[in-house]
């Protein structure tokens, strides 16, 4: 290369901002073509109960092996031959937690995909689910960049049902030790979980309980408890109290 160090990392920069440029001198000529992103939404199912949503990293190694996220690319990689991809979702589950139903909203971002077309979408979805037993994907479709923005802002005015299933040693509740439980509109305050310190800020946070109501099941000392929440909420946490770390818990309650 006939251009000095600084004009070649001048003229480098120049295209490095922008997706189709070129730079000539009297000794050569460099032309770069950068594909603009393609963003793909749809939603997930996922079957495992030892599957983390993205890479689960202790000291530098992977603990489980793959993830949501790794299943998915590895389908999308061979349809659209990106570099890499980066996921994001409208929450998330724990890793010893199925998502079903209608499945959880995600986003995939691809970087310097070969292709983006409409034969494309069906081709992954379809590959995708005869091949992967543990994550199904439905409704995949492009996005914009500001369709993307929209989707990816901020969760917390979100609300969520959860349903958990309490098994409670002892005596079983009484009438009036369930009624403690049937509240609405109340403001807990939980320090971020022991089980995910190794990867979160340690910070406590408050969030707003809409509803909540304990009912009996046919079995004993079995009881369904149903939470209207805001997203956010540490659903697990809340029912044992994590060491105290949750105020006020199901568990201090009763």
């Amino acid at each position: 290369l006939a251009a000095s160090g600084c004009d070649a990392a001048n003229r480098l920069s120049f295209i490095d901002a922008h997706p189709l440029a070129a730079l000539s001198t009297g000794s050569f000529s460099l032309s770069l073509t950068r594909r603009e992103r393609v963003y793909l939404a749809g939603k997930y199912c996922k079957y495992s109960r030892v599957l983390p949503q993205t890479e689960f990293t202790i000291d530098g190694v992977d603990r489980y092996g793959s993830s949501v996220h790794a299943e998915i690319e590895n389908s999308v990689r061979k349809v659209f031959g990106m570099d890499k991809s980066v996921f994001s979702s409208c929450g998330r589950e724990d890793i010893n937690v199925r998502m079903l139903g209608s499945g959880r909203p995600f986003i995939l971002e691809l970087v310097n995909a070969k292709v983006s077309n409409e034969d494309a979408l069906k081709q992954c979805e379809r590959l995708h689910n005869d091949s992967c037993d543990i994550v199904k994907i439905s409704n995949v479709m492009y996005l914009t960049d500001a369709q993307r923005k929209v989707l990816t802002t901020d969760h917390s005015e979100f609300t969520k049902t959860y349903r958990a299933m309490l098994w409670i040693s002892g005596k079983p509740l009484t009438e009036d030790e369930l009624g403690t439980l049937d509240k609405e509109n109340f403001m807990i305050v939980q320090q971020t979980p022991v089980r995910v310190l190794h990867r979160r800020t340690a910070a406590g946070r408050e969030r707003n309980i809409k509803a909540m109501r304990c009912i009996a099941t046919p079995k004993a000392n079995v009881y369904a408890l149903y939470v209207v929440s805001e997203a956010g909420l540490y659903i697990k946490e809340l029912v044992h109290g994590d060491l105290g770390r949750t105020t006020p818990s199901i568990q201090s309650l009763l």
